[in-house]
């Protein structure tokens, strides 16, 4: 039985060999805070495996190639820590972040969990940024989360509440830390920010990274599916009537995406933005059945003048 670390920092890789080490010397730089490092290898036919294994700090775990997803919840079953942090192979962390993160959770309410800022810097160009992402008070946080995205990467999350929600969803395989994090919101957790860089995140060219990945069919079949899932969490979590702060965001967005599809023409992506809109609200049948009666123009005046009364909160 392994003793139980404070921290299980949690690393899926996939063809990283160029990156790997980094990312494992960037942890053991972390200064006076007990770490279990978990790599769990996707499946990579280069040599991260050998890479990883080279570390003798390293619990190195694998499977058959099934996405990062899988591959960090192999780690969360299988790590001890009290804490977790998610970190990608291609990135590193900022030395003390660990301490620094633990140390500001120490006798604060249990339900709470740290994030920090990242920077992103660019391998071709030299350029980075610092992204900063500020939530509002607890009690807004759902509404908070939809607008604005925490990396996966930023928050040290408590393997309890990590656990109770059941991980990260395996079914998709982008925007996965959206729905992560609003389940653990859903759940009672409360992000909290400490300023400062927390991750260094690489942007590259590599084909196995998933921003780099084109928009296929696959990826429209994930989007489908997270329409699907954000709707369940938000019916399980508050019943029929879902607030109206969070069906303006979503019946707003699929507006917005379905204005742009007609006039690209296309009608049948259009279509369906249109159904997961009337999913969230059904009374709003009227405004889009003109659409196959050759009025698009009229519902496209209707969809403007709706979205614009929803992006300013008329009800």
């Amino acid at each position: 039985m392994l003793s139980e670390s404070r921290v299980s920092v949690i690393i899926p890789t996939y063809n990283s060999s160029q990156w790997l080490s980094q990312a494992i010397e960037s942890i053991l730089v972390q200064g006076d805070c007990e770490t279990e490092i978990i790599i769990v290898d996707d499946g990579s036919t280069d040599c991260s495996r050998e890479i990883a294994a080279s570390y003798n700090v390293v619990r190195l775990l694998e499977q058959s190639h099934q996405g990062a997803n899988r591959a960090r919840n192999l780690g969360l079953n299988n790590c001890t820590g009290e804490f977790v942090k998610f970190l990608d192979s291609d990135d590193f962390l900022e030395p003390g972040i660990l301490l620094r993160q633990v140390a500001d959770l120490s006798g604060k309410d249990k339900r709470l969990i740290v994030y920090s800022d990242i920077r992103r810097f660019d391998d071709r160009s030299g350029k980075s940024r610092i992204e900063s992402v500020r939530l509002p008070s607890d009690e807004d946080q759902i509404y908070g989360l939809l607008k604005e995205n925490i990396p996966t990467s930023a928050p040290l999350h408590r393997r309890g509440a990590l656990l109770k929600v059941g991980g990260f969803d395996e079914r998709t395989s982008r925007a996965d830390e959206y729905i992560l994090h609003l389940r653990l919101t859903l759940s009672g957790s409360i992000f909290y920010h400490l300023p400062g860089v927390g991750t260094h995140v690489r942007e590259h060219d590599s084909p196995h990274r998933i921003s780099n990945q084109p928009i296929d069919e696959i990826s429209k079949a994930n989007s489908t599916l997270r329409s699907e899932i954000y709707l369940k969490m938000f019916r399980d979590r508050f019943g029929p009537e879902i607030p109206f702060q969070v069906k303006r965001h979503f019946i707003s967005g699929e507006f917005e995406g379905a204005l742009i599809d007609l006039r690209r023409g296309h009608l049948d992506s259009a279509r369906r933005r249109i159904s997961y809109a009337l999913r969230y609200e059904p009374s709003l049948l009227d405004f889009f059945i003109g659409a196959t009666n050759g009025t698009s123009n009229v519902v496209r005046s209707q969809i403007n003048k709706r979205f614009a009364a929803l992006r300013s909160g008329a009800s």
